[in-house]
């Protein structure tokens, strides 16, 4: 794996994890002034359609992409694929001719063709110190987990999940009142130092530790949301580790009888104390906004009600509705309410979080309530 000019490099990502790596990539030069590295694709999931105008969603690293060729008319192409299971994309793959691979929170998984299809190999950048948390989700788990650090590994890819030899690693510790987002950040700039560091010492690599192996499942909603008779420790973790994606969430009742979302991105452990009869209890609203949970208290720094901006704790006590005494509620609690409603009583409720509970209790969503007995919902203008 020996560096040489105008090395055809293809970068593999879908969100923002690998683009200070691939900005670095595109401007190395090597000391005379030649490129280091000629830019012959970037590969990101392909875009979707969203909201109600349908218009199609693109990836963070596909946006990138896209102002780096209008920028600096860069001739890479930007490629798409669903799948690697089909002879088109292998062959459009090795249409490129690529010399090195380098592969960031991509979300598909390659063949050996593409794994073994480089002069110089496939090269990951996870956001873990492996074997620990191997999978999709290490960021995440390692904060929900209460890790004090964790850090980058650059591996060079094999046909198993993660499994690689590891070439080069850098710890970085997890701060009290770190996100996922801000440990991601953090991970990312670290990244394109300790890539290049690699690519130039070409290290020949360590096995893993089959024995300290863990692996971080994908994230799902249910896990997203808060428990509030578990422990503040726990809480915080689980709001941090969320945040921004999908956001840790509970639900509130307004004075208008409606069922709102409120997603929850930071806290801070609060000094106040609560009893068992106040978890998930609005404690204080004055200037701040502090919840009862299971062995003391979280006063909530950062938050979003559903279709309203995202807010401080400090913004939100001012000018909404929440008091003390009032309850935030789960999943279960809001639908044990609304089953228990007379039919005819209209609630005011959005798809979304019908959906929601849904997916948090693992109903199908048409079994929420029986076709034949279940109350009507206004919804955005229209009866459901």
């Amino acid at each position: 794996m020996t560096l040489k000019p105008h090395t055809r490099l293809i970068i593999m990502g879908t969100p923002g994890f690998i683009l200070p790596t691939l900005h670095r990539m595109i401007s190395e030069k090597i000391p005379d002034g030649e490129a280091q590295f000629d830019l012959v694709a970037v590969y990101t999931r392909a875009p979707k359609p969203t909201g109600r105008g349908l218009e199609m969603l693109y990836s963070p690293v596909h946006q990138a992409a896209l102002e780096l060729q209008k920028t600096y008319r860069l001739p890479f192409e930007i490629v798409t694929p669903e799948t690697f299971k089909n002879p088109e994309a292998i062959k459009k793959f090795q249409s490129f001719k690529p010399d090195l691979v380098l592969v960031g929170a991509y979300g598909l998984v390659l063949p050996p063709e593409v794994i073994n299809g480089t002069v110089m190999g496939c090269i990951n950048l996870h956001a873990s110190l492996l074997p620990k948390y191997r999978g999709a989700s290490p960021i995440q788990r390692a904060i929900l987990d209460g890790e004090k650090e964790t850090g980058l590994t650059i591996m060079k890819m094999d046909e198993g999940l993660d499994t690689g030899l590891i070439l080069k690693q850098k710890a970085i510790t997890i701060t009290p009142n770190m996100t996922t987002q801000a440990l991601c950040t953090a991970l990312s700039k670290m990244a394109p130092d300790l890539l290049m560091e690699t690519l130039r010492e070409n290290p020949k690599g360590q096995k893993q530790d089959e024995s300290k192996a863990t692996y971080a499942k994908k994230i799902t909603k249910a896990e997203a949301q808060i428990d509030w008779n578990k422990e503040s420790d726990i809480i915080s973790r689980q709001i941090r580790a969320f945040s921004p994606v999908p956001g840790a969430f509970t639900f509130v009742k307004d004075p208008k009888g409606r069922y709102l979302r409120i997603k929850i991105y930071n806290v801070n452990v609060s000094e106040q104390k609560s009893s068992p009869k106040q978890h998930g209890v609005v404690l204080d609203n004055m200037n701040r906004l502090i919840v009862g949970c299971k062995n003391g208290a979280l006063e909530i720094t950062d938050l979003q009600i559903e279709g309203r901006k995202r807010m401080s704790g400090e913004e939100f006590s001012r000018g909404n509705f929440l008091q003390p005494g009032d309850k935030l509620l789960n999943a279960a609690v809001v639908l044990k309410e609304l089953n228990t409603r007379p039919n005819k009583k209209k609630i005011n409720l959005d798809f979304k979080i019908l959906r929601l509970l849904a997916a948090v209790l693992k109903s199908k969503p048409d079994t929420v309530h029986s076709p034949t007995n279940r109350p009507t919902y206004q919804v955005k203008g229209r009866s459901k």
